[in-house]
């Protein structure tokens, strides 16, 4: 079967929730994820992800208890920059992150020119919505088009 890159995004569920404190009505945003393992993923803090990270204590975080995938959060909006992920798939994302960021960084694309060129080449739309095969071809694509503009560059 062909590759087939995802198109629909993080999946996500804001609701609110009514509470009452020291006899007090208070309402909370609650946000959650659905897990590829059937769990429901919670917004945590850094310090259940990365406990030896001080400096990321704050950000936020999507977790599912039961398989410990995670995915960062949007600073500001707490809305997940892509899909729960195991540690491969972090992994792979991170490799054609590098790839990817060096087009723009590095050889004349500009940012946005460079994620044009990945969605017309890969049908990829964002790197952190895709498993280990979107990954890989996103690595694949950006090293052959590092390749190709090293080629037209002068010396």
């Amino acid at each position: 079967m062909a590759f087939q890159p995802n198109t629909k995004g993080p999946q996500y569920k804001e609701k609110t929730e009514t509470y009452y404190i020291h006899g007090r009505r208070k309402q909370r945003t609650v946000v959650r994820m659905l897990c590829e393992c059937s769990n429901h993923a919670e917004r945590v803090t850094g310090d259940l992800v990365y406990p030896e990270r001080p400096e990321l204590y704050r950000k936020l975080f999507f977790l599912c208890l039961r398989c410990n995938r995670y995915v960062g959060c949007h600073a500001g909006s707490g809305i997940p920059m892509g899909t729960l992920a195991n540690q491969e798939v972090r992994r792979l994302r991170a490799t054609a992150h590098q790839w990817f960021d060096r087009l723009w960084r590095d050889h004349g694309y500009t940012r946005g020119a460079a994620y044009h060129a990945m969605k017309v080449a890969v049908g990829v739309r964002h790197i952190g919505w895709e498993q280990e095969e979107g990954c890989k071809a996103v690595t694949e694509w950006a090293k052959a088009e590092i390749v190709r503009c090293q080629m037209k560059e002068p010396a």
